[in-house]
């Protein structure tokens, strides 16, 4: 068998430690982006607009992301930087693997 094959008995297997990896990091990164993006849009409209926020001049990009393609980009790369971000710790801490494991066999070292 191969090697690569082999690193997939390594660490804690069973079905629900994957099921709750992807539940965390997809579920979890994307609520936290969500909450992050909604407190600094707060923290600027309260500058500018020196406390006169209105809840709906926070969800007008949220609400019309096509008419904003900035805060499109930016919420889909915080939603990706905290899922990896937990993706991480959940292959660490629940199947008790190395990240580098799941893509390379080398462990650092040269394969030639």
């Amino acid at each position: 068998m191969s090697l690569f094959l082999d690193n997939g008995k390594k660490g804690k297997n069973k079905w629900w430690r994957y099921l709750l990896t992807i539940f965390l990091s997809w579920g979890l990164g994307s609520i936290i982006a969500a909450i992050f993006f909604i407190f600094i849009i707060a923290v600027i409209y309260s500058v500018f607009y020196f406390g006169n926020l209105d809840i709906n001049d926070i969800l007008d990009p949220i609400v019309n992301s096509e008419s904003y393609p900035t805060f499109f980009f930016l919420l889909t790369f915080l939603s990706f930087s905290f899922s990896m971000i937990i993706f991480y710790d959940c292959v660490k801490l629940i199947h008790a693997k190395d990240l580098m494991s799941l893509v390379n066999v080398s462990k650092g070292k040269d394969i030639a």
